[in-house]
């Protein structure tokens, strides 16, 4: 004789709901000649399921300065760097550098990412015009 029970549900099980990285709220761009440096500070987060910032995403947007600018345009963000946790200042900031062109302008933008690889929303734009 067999006896077998059940609790009647047919359903594929919910996953937990993860939040996403903090949005970093105070990304800044310094210029020196032609050398560009973004900085900014490394938000405090950790997830219900203990699993923190682990690095970051830098996007990149440029356009010919020749063209007109057209602030309502939409831009095309491309991943500039991908930047692992491990290089973040003594200061607890982390920064990126790089070398730009004074006939472009160019738009940044920021991401944290967790240890699982989810995104956070990206910071707001910063404009450089070499």
């Amino acid at each position: 004789m067999f006896i077998t029970f059940s609790c009647g549900r047919k359903a594929l099980p919910t996953p937990v709901a993860t939040l996403p990285p903090p949005v970093v709220s105070d990304l800044q761009a310094h210029v020196e000649g032609n050398n560009l440096k973004l900085t900014w500070s490394v938000p405090e987060w950790k997830s219900e399921d203990g699993d923190r910032v682990a690095g970051f995403r830098v996007y990149r947007s440029e356009e010919s300065r020749a063209e007109p600018v057209c602030e309502d345009c939409p831009r095309r963000f491309e991943l500039a760097a991908e930047l692992a946790i491990e290089k973040t200042t003594s200061d607890g900031g982390a920064s990126y550098t790089e070398t730009v062109k004074e006939t472009f302008r160019y738009f940044y933008q920021v991401s944290c990412y967790s240890n699982d690889g989810i995104e956070g929303d990206r910071s707001k734009t910063v404009a450089i015009h070499p």
